[in-house]
């Protein structure tokens, strides 16, 4: 599916303050989807100072960290280039992340804003602050040819929030290893098992719910329904 040039891991993050509105509402999570996608576009317009050249890129909504916390995120496996209506390629060296990074920001607000998730002032709060909390990182690239290291990269962007190989049974707990965290340098994390106990909690959040079902406040994973009706992601 991918085509035959180089490619590049991006990751966009968004601040603490606002991650708490995605796990309320994981239809809110479309907005982060489709501003991430956008500030590529823009700034690859920019970039060639063309606006018919369109950035091809997958990307992957992910809402766990490390640790099993809610921490949604975007996950982008990005060719390094724009193509042409007629399937041309027009490749460019270096994507400027800070560029990204601003125009993802206020794409962001500026659609939570409309969707009435966040107030006219706490949005200009946050865009008054220095350090934004928001991030776009690129990783290393992979080149035209190295469709194994590109299997790898798309494998890693759908992963599952806590691999099976990670996880073992200490007695009533279940230890999962993760990598050190920067805190405290721990490398397993020991959860309660019970049903309404900090495992369940940590992976149900992060379940894909349909047709409005999700857990209760209380992490048990019974189904409630939602009858509020919002603007969708594609509205805004």
């Amino acid at each position: 599916m991918l085509e035959r040039v180089a490619h590049q891991h991006l990751v966009l993050t968004i601040p603490r303050a606002i991650r708490g509105l995605f796990r309320r509402d994981r239809r809110l999570l479309g907005i982060l989807a489709r501003s991430a996608y956008d500030a590529i576009r823009k700034t690859c317009e920019a970039t060639l100072e063309r606006q018919d050249l369109r950035p091809a890129a997958v990307l992957s909504i992910q809402t766990f960290g490390s640790f099993a916390n809610y921490h949604p995120h975007i996950h982008a496996v990005l060719a390094k280039g724009c193509f042409g209506n007629a399937g041309a390629f027009h490749p460019i060296p270096e994507l400027n992340t800070a560029v990204i990074e601003e125009v993802f920001r206020r794409l962001v607000l500026g659609r939570l804003n409309r969707a009435k998730r966040l107030s006219q002032e706490f949005m200009q709060n946050l865009l008054s602050w220095e350090h934004s909390g928001f991030s776009a990182r690129l990783g290393v690239a992979i080149g035209a040819d190295d469709r194994a290291g590109l299997e790898r990269l798309v494998r890693y962007i759908v992963r599952v929030p806590v691999p099976a190989g990670t996880v073992r049974i200490a007695g009533r707990a279940v230890i999962v290893c993760t990598p050190p965290d920067p805190r405290t340098g721990a490398t397993q994390l020991s959860l309660d098992p019970l049903p309404r106990g900090r495992t369940v909690r940590r992976t149900v959040r992060h379940a894909s719910w349909t047709r409005n079902a999700r857990p209760t406040r209380s992490g048990d994973p019974s189904f409630t329904r939602s009858r509020r009706r919002y603007p969708t992601a594609a509205s805004i």
